[in-house]
């Protein structure tokens, strides 16, 4: 099986190619964390070339006011669920019951973060693309483009039973697409990550001789405890964020003290006065979001092993219970086209990594 990897601004594109040519009866499957209705090319595309019988399932946002809320305003959310359930009655399905936590100020727990967008057996993407004409243009991203029967069909099930067939009994499962890659699905079980955990397993075997991760979030808790172990001997890690200056102060609300502290003192290891190979890079100009999450771990005798995710390997990740997705590969081929795209997207030649470091009341110093 062949597995690509595009830029997420080709998911219009291949996703309307893929309609216009799709056999009778193949059936359409999109599940996203959001999405725009105004001139969206999916969305065109769904309204254009698919048959309402066919399109099983959109899950857009499991949030108490449904699809596009965060996007659109009530106002416009309501208005954009209405026109999209006239062209597919029947099709809207949010997965799982949205709840909210108090501790993270009203945050939704129990929601869906995956990506994903299948025509037939075909999946166009997977991974962090949200379908949102914003995303297509200024969010560097990507996707994978392979074909299984057996994922797309479990997707199927999964949004059809509004997500909770497993989710509450157990943290996930692994589909099998070759010797080397699998597809990684969390359940989005409250304080547990079927996909974390494999992630840190795979960062704390022996050998590792260096790390690299890019994802919107610094990393936190356990991840950044595992990195800041392979820092500390002697082996390099890089991390490309996304504006890292958001990580010099305050978070809001969007995170815990604790965990912003954390954030903030590893960004600190490069200039605490010990020799950790540690690099941050923010290189993006105004305006454009390092949306892609991968992480490449180099072993000894050159082997290595890619992760390809929909999530921001992050606590939060964790402690919201949310529905993920991921590819897990030890495949050179796939490995290199992810590698690649950092190189082309996010290590550009005019990247300056950030140093800061603490005073002795953990006040970050600039």
């Amino acid at each position: 099986m062949e597995i690509s990897l595009r830029p997420g601004h080709d998911v219009p594109d291949i996703f309307v190619e893929r309609m216009q040519t799709r056999a009778l009866g193949e059936q359409v499957l999109a599940t996203t964390m959001s999405i725009d209705f105004s001139n969206n090319p999916i969305v065109d595309g769904l309204v254009a070339h698919g048959l309402p019988e066919d399109i099983l399932a959109v899950d857009y946002y499991g949030h108490a006011n449904g699809p596009s809320a965060l996007l659109l305003g009530h106002h416009g959310h309501h208005e954009a669920r209405t026109e999209f359930e006239r062209n597919f009655p029947g099709s809207y399905v949010v997965l799982g019951e949205p709840e909210h936590d108090k501790y993270y100020e009203g945050k939704v727990v129990h929601r869906s973060h995956i990506k994903a967008l299948a025509v037939g057996s075909r999946v166009l993407s997977l991974g962090g693309v949200n379908f949102i004409n914003f995303g297509y243009d200024h969010f560097v991203d990507a996707l994978l483009d392979f074909e299984s029967v057996e994922f797309t069909d479990f997707l199927t099930s999964f949004i059809a039973q509004n997500g909770n067939l497993r989710g509450r009994a157990q943290a996930g499962e692994q589909f099998a697409l070759t010797e080397q890659s699998s597809v990684l699905v969390d359940y989005g079980k409250n304080h547990q990550s079927f996909i974390m955990e494999r992630l840190l397993a795979d960062l704390g075997e022996d050998g590792v001789q260096a790390a690299t991760m890019s994802s919107s979030y610094a990393p936190a808790g356990r991840l950044y405890r595992s990195l800041h172990g392979i820092a500390e001997a002697g082996k390099p890690v890089t991390i490309y964020t996304n504006h890292a200056s958001k990580f010099q102060g305050s978070h809001a609300s969007m995170l815990e003290e604790e965990m912003q502290g954390e954030e903030l003192a590893y960004i600190a290891l490069g200039s605490l006065g010990r020799q950790y190979c540690v690099t941050i890079i923010d290189s993006l100009p105004q305006g454009t979001f390092n949306h892609f999450k991968a992480m490449v771990i180099e072993k000894e005798a050159g082997n290595k092993v890619a992760y390809m995710l929909s999530h921001n390997m992050h606590p939060l990740s964790v402690r919201f219970g949310t529905a993920e997705v991921a590819l897990r590969t030890t495949d050179p081929a796939v490995i290199e086209q992810i590698a690649g795209f950092i190189e082309d997207n996010l290590a550009l030649s005019s990247a300056r990594p950030l140093a800061h470091s603490f005073d002795e009341g953990g006040v970050a110093n600039r």
